[in-house]
């Protein structure tokens, strides 16, 4: 940019950097670590030289998880959020044997960097499974705890090796985890 006076006579050239602001997702209330983000929580606003790894767009932190906690009007970065998972966390003491109901557990949010291994999300959840140990109250559902039934296929007699196999030989059982059994050709 060129600057100048006509008396006295003089002139100046002045560098200038224009940097455009750029849409950056901000919280717009103070957010406590281990909050699930909602698009309530979230604005996106003009920022000039936003930090690195800002977001700029709300859709990929709603239903994420802070790992720390942010004051309102922090700038959001990949670095402050994880995924965030529903499991099932265990109400009150449940001993083996019992059918899992509803009324058992509740759904929470957990960091998937927090998850035990085989933990069962809320969109796995088995119906009508039985435990296959005591539970205490406040533990995380996870699969090796659960006997779940399957639908399988059982021949009602013995079959013959080259035996056209017609639905009449067969019938449809539900049989739990520990009761499977198998056989092999002879």
């Amino acid at each position: 940019v060129r600057a100048r006076c006509d008396s006295p006579v003089w002139q100046l050239f002045i560098k200038v950097s224009v940097i455009a602001p750029r849409n950056t997702v901000v919280l717009l209330k103070a957010v406590a670590a281990g909050q699930v983000l909602t698009p309530a929580d979230l604005d996106l606003r003009p920022v000039v030289r936003p930090p690195a790894n800002s977001l700029s767009d709300r859709a990929l932190a709603v239903g994420q998880m802070t790992k720390r906690a942010l004051g309102n009007g922090s700038v959001l970065s990949s670095l402050d959020i994880e995924e965030a998972v529903a499991v099932a966390r265990i109400n009150s003491a449940i001993k083996a044997g019992e059918t899992l109901k509803a009324t058992n557990f509740k759904i929470e949010h957990m960091a998937r960097s927090q998850i035990p291994p085989g933990a069962v999300t809320a969109a796995a959840m088995p119906e009508g499974a039985q435990l296959t140990r005591d539970l205490p109250a406040g533990h995380v559902l996870r699969i090796e705890d659960l006997n779940t039934l399957r639908k399988v296929l059982i021949a009602k007699q013995n079959l013959s090796i080259g035996q056209i196999l017609e639905p009449a030989l067969f019938e449809l059982a539900s049989v739990s985890r520990s009761e499977e059994h198998t056989s092999e050709l002879q």
